[in-house]
């Protein structure tokens, strides 16, 4: 079996964390992972990279610097340079000598845990190498979690090569937020009569129709191109509708019926929106 994001009648969505509980401890580390499980996280979504001798760990920039005591690029670095970087210190003093885990540390904590959200990073952005999904997919194996895992990112390609490879892992490419895409969806949420014209099905739907066109099976939009078009649409295809963001309007996208919500601090949104 893979891992189940669809909402069933009846249950709220799922909760995501974003890079873990990163608003309450560093971001894309165990302890922010944890923390997100203790608040009651359902999946926790974080970033992966790859190192120069092919390593995959979790990292959402290109360079270490902004969440670590070091300087580089993690393309240009070994994973034991990089465990001997410190990154929780950035954050909070309390969090001193937290390291950058590999993807087999969180997948080694996920156990009897949380599910994972795994989204693939390229850069520059929209660039692709083959070797990323190469090296993820073995350690994924190696640790049977194949069904606690699923995929996103920004660049489809990837994707496509994941579910040539490993078809029952879940996968949705994140489509990038277009003004054309984010005015429909603005238009639709405040004229729900327009909703009804063909064209803006279109345009409303075409998240779905990317998801379609890279052969994957979870629809991945920013919540903000959100709509009950959308949604009502892929839960007929059997797809799951599981959104990124930032900005989120939590009742609305619940009443929607997205399959899941995300979020830097879950245990806000779990006692606020989900208890």
């Amino acid at each position: 079996m893979s891992l189940d994001l669809l909402r069933r009648e009846g249950p709220l969505p799922k909760l995501v964390a974003h890079r873990g509980a990163s608003a309450v401890a560093p971001e894309n580390t165990l302890a922010a992972f944890e923390r997100a499980w203790q608040d009651g996280a359902d999946l926790v979504e974080l970033d992966l990279r790859l190192t120069a001798d092919g390593h995959v760990v979790a990292m959402h920039d290109a360079r270490v610097d902004r969440t670590t005591d070091g300087r580089g690029y993690v393309a240009e670095m070994t994973l034991g340079a990089l465990r001997r970087l410190d990154a929780g210190a950035w954050f909070d003093k309390r969090y001193r000598g937290e390291r950058v885990p590999a993807l087999g540390d969180v997948l080694d904590w996920a156990v009897g845990k949380a599910g994972l959200l795994l989204e693939l990073k390229f850069d520059p952005f929209g660039t692709y190498d083959p070797a990323l999904v190469e090296a993820l997919l073995p350690v994924v194996a190696d640790r049977q979690m194949k069904d606690r895992v699923a995929a996103i990112s920004y660049q489809p390609r990837a994707l496509a090569q994941l579910k040539a490879l490993a078809g029952d892992i879940p996968a949705g490419p994140i489509p990038r937020l277009g003004a054309v895409l984010r005015l429909g969806a603005w238009l639709v949420l405040r004229f729900a009569s327009l909703a009804r014209l063909a064209a803006i099905q279109r345009l409303l739907k075409r998240p779905l129709a990317v998801t379609k066109q890279w052969g994957c099976d979870v629809v991945a939009p920013n919540i903000q191109v959100v709509t009950p078009v959308l949604v009502e649409a892929s839960h007929e295809a059997g797809f799951p509708v599981s959104c990124g963001g930032l900005h989120w309007d939590y009742p609305r996208a619940i009443a929607m019926g997205v399959d899941t919500i995300a979020s830097n601090d879950p245990g806000v949104v779990r006692t606020r929106y989900l208890a």
